[in-house]
């Protein structure tokens, strides 16, 4: 997977959207430490930029938090998404 960033300032649903996305794809790959995060986003896609890294790492370690969160509080986080979701199409 290859990301190429223009210089400029970098959108805060760009970066959600390739956490996102690298979630998706490696969900058992990821963890708690922000540091791993950070070196298995280097291996996985070409970011040029360690400021983008470093917010994709920050993210993917703050959503999977929250994850395991919502996940011992027994409530589905795609339930909790979809709802978000209808709410922002009214």
């Amino acid at each position: 997977m290859s990301i190429r960033c223009i210089m400029g300032r970098i959108k805060n649903m760009f970066i959600r959207n390739v956490g996102n996305d690298l979630i998706d794809q490696y969900p058992d790959k990821f963890s708690l430490d922000y540091e791993k995060n950070k070196e298995l986003i280097n291996e996985l896609i070409d970011i040029q930029s360690k400021t983008v890294r470093n917010k994709i790492a920050g993210f993917i370690t703050h959503e999977i938090k929250k994850r395991e969160k919502l996940h011992t509080r027994k409530i589905s986080y795609d339930a909790i998404s979809d709802k978000k979701k209808r709410k922002r199409r009214r």
